[in-house]
């Protein structure tokens, strides 16, 4: 397992502190080159989260969130995930950048970066990425694309497009700009 990066999600509220015990453990014994946790914005307790990953030493990915706080349900997940930001940035190890968001990724990018803060894009393959990734490109951020599969993976996609229809226009804008721009370029390029 050494030099093998580990990473654990946030899948409820509900588990969070068990699975704060077992990063804890993971780094105690070392035997991983990077051990990290994802923190939702829509989570309250994710500022204290953000605290334990910097002393850890942790990678975090940062999340609006899909799961309320229980304590918190009325808690705006695009402010909840930059004030995790400023309390990561310039502190933490690496944080990767979970948005679809492209207004919300300027402005995250643009704290991590003018704090020093090792950063990348982190997309879900089937989401919209195209402006996404222009900004990611345009501030010199890699980006890597998580690419969802098995039996829970198809009842995601369309329970989010259902939730919100506005995500299948914009999924088909960006494959009507990418048929587009294949298009354009000449043959043998």
């Amino acid at each position: 397992s050494e030099g093998i990066p580990i990473h654990l999600d946030s899948l409820g509220h509900r588990w969070a502190e068990s699975t704060w015990s077992l990063l804890e453990d993971l780094v105690r014994r070392g035997s991983y080159a990077m051990v990290g946790c994802t923190l939702p914005g829509r989570w309250r307790r994710s500022l204290d989260d953000a605290r334990r990953a910097i002393e850890l030493g942790l990678s975090a990915r940062v999340v609006k969130g899909e799961w309320q706080d229980p304590d918190d349900p009325g808690r705006d997940p695009s402010s909840g995930f930059l004030e995790l930001i400023d309390r990561l940035a310039g502190r933490a190890r690496h944080v990767g950048v979970a948005t679809h968001d492209p207004e919300l990724l300027v402005r995250t990018l643009d704290r991590l970066l003018g704090a020093g803060t090792s950063c990348e894009l982190e997309l879900l393959y089937g989401l919209p990425a195209r402006r996404p990734l222009e900004v990611a490109r345009r501030l010199g951020v890699p980006a890597r694309i998580y690419v969802g599969y098995g039996r829970g993976y198809l009842p995601y996609v369309v329970g989010k497009a259902i939730e919100r229809p506005w995500l299948i226009w914009w999924l088909l804008k960006d494959v009507c700009a990418g048929a587009a721009r294949r298009r354009r370029v000449p043959a043998g390029v």
